[in-house]
């Protein structure tokens, strides 16, 4: 299961990262995460699942310890579920020593990543349409290019997501909220390896 190792951020064992590597699961989580809490029926027909399937991969994802029923809410033949962990680290030193454990990281990362995508491209195509002008206006969608040794990379992405992290910490006296939004805060920040390049010039002196 996932543990937490400083009361904010958890780090997972190479069994709990199997159980969420498989893209519905990944789904689910992410939409638990992205939207609250759900039904397995509302999230079957967010995803385009059937209730049945959503329910049996909600099931292991609470036996991995990921999501958990809604105390005091649904009944016995409509249960509510949340996430149940905060941030969760997928790729850690120990699970790269495992190929399995790269493996089931890249699984869930990209899984994640898809999600995201999807989302980012569905504000981009209906965005103009669904939110009132000021709304699109305090949205950013950037991406920036530069050249960074490797100690500037983990500063800038650890104090970045620093930054992200006090500040959504700060917007939860919003939450219930009828004007807050519901926002979603991507960062991606890594290092491209220019393989085309490398290609070419492979077999040269």
């Amino acid at each position: 299961m996932p543990v937490a190792d400083d009361g904010r951020r958890a780090s997972v064992d190479l069994p709990s990262l199997k159980a969420l590597a498989h893209p519905l699961r990944v789904a689910l989580l992410h939409a638990l995460t992205t939207h609250g809490a759900q039904t397995a029926s509302s999230l079957g027909a967010r995803l385009g699942e059937s209730s049945g399937s959503t329910s049996y991969h909600l099931r292991q994802l609470e036996r991995a310890g990921f999501v958990r029923e809604v105390e005091g809410r649904g009944t016995a033949r409509e249960r509510w579920w949340e996430r149940a962990v905060g941030p969760v680290d997928v790729w850690t030193p120990e699970l790269a020593e495992m190929q399995e454990g790269r493996a089931a990281a890249a699984a869930v990362l990209g899984a994640w990543s898809a999600e995201g995508t999807r989302l980012l491209q569905e504000f981009i195509d209906h965005g103009e349409d669904e939110f009132a002008p000021e709304v699109n206006d305090a949205a950013r969608v950037a991406t920036m290019h530069g050249h960074l040794a490797v100690d500037e990379l983990h500063a800038l992405t650890r104090d970045v997501e620093a930054l992200i992290v006090e500040r959504l910490a700060a917007s939860r006296t919003h939450e219930g909220d009828e004007d807050a939004l519901r926002v979603l805060v991507q960062l991606h920040a890594f290092p491209v390896a220019d393989r085309a390049a490398r290609t070419s010039t492979r077999g040269a002196p």
